[in-house]
């Protein structure tokens, strides 16, 4: 896979479109961040792409996964800072793509959500996985109910988080379809502080089994 992906940039590069090598460079660092987890240098396609994009006059060709791949390892990015950064109108326009709508109102909640901002997010979050579900697309509903457990993080709202996370993991395991790189660091870390403040919260001795 990986000689495809190069043998498709050298031929985008060689080529000499700017469009051609935009769309390249920003699916390239979204697959990047997606699948290997690497938002580093998912950002360094990605800004490459843009900004050839950019060039092109065309702010309608940025696609949605550029909206992920600005997102820069451990420096907080806010929802007008990456539209900005992506010449994208905050709030954005209206697409009649129901599938590019969908995946970039779900970026904007993924970062509503890294922010702190809970209830904006559980706004967005309430209508996407409602259209990922309508659409077909059951991996972006398991991953929408991981989005609503991670935000579940009070003491009283530890077994709805539970209850969130089982259910995203039985339809998985329904869909035969993993989490990808990043979203499978994300789930660690979630469910291992839900399951240190259930221990806390009950008094278990460390090392006992509460959630997972």
């Amino acid at each position: 896979m990986q000689e495809l992906v190069e043998e498709g940039l050298a031929a985008a590069r060689a080529s000499g479109d700017k469009y051609a090598l935009g769309m390249t460079l920003a699916l390239l660092g979204t697959r990047l961040e997606m699948v290997r987890g690497d938002r580093e240098a998912a950002h360094v396609h990605a800004e490459e792409g843009i900004a050839l994009l950019k060039e092109t006059g065309n702010a309608g060709a940025i696609p949605w996964p550029s909206l992920a791949s600005v997102w820069r390892p451990n420096i907080p990015v806010t929802i007008r800072g990456a539209c900005a950064f992506c010449d994208l109108p905050a709030p954005l326009p209206r697409y009649s793509d129901k599938h590019r709508v969908s995946m970039i109102k779900s970026e904007l909640a993924h970062l509503e959500r890294s922010e702190g901002h809970y209830q904006q997010a559980e706004v967005i979050y309430r209508e996407t996985i409602v259209e990922w579900q309508s659409l077909g697309f059951r991996a972006a509903v398991a991953h929408q109910l991981e989005c609503f457990a991670s935000m579940a993080k009070s003491p009283q709202e530890g077994r709805r988080a539970a209850c969130l996370f089982g259910a995203a993991e039985a339809l998985r395991e329904m869909i035969e379809i993993q989490m990808t790189a990043t979203e499978r660091i994300e789930y660690e870390r979630e469910v291992a502080e839900l399951r240190a403040a259930w221990m806390e919260k009950n008094s278990l001795p460390p090392g006992a089994r509460a959630v997972g």
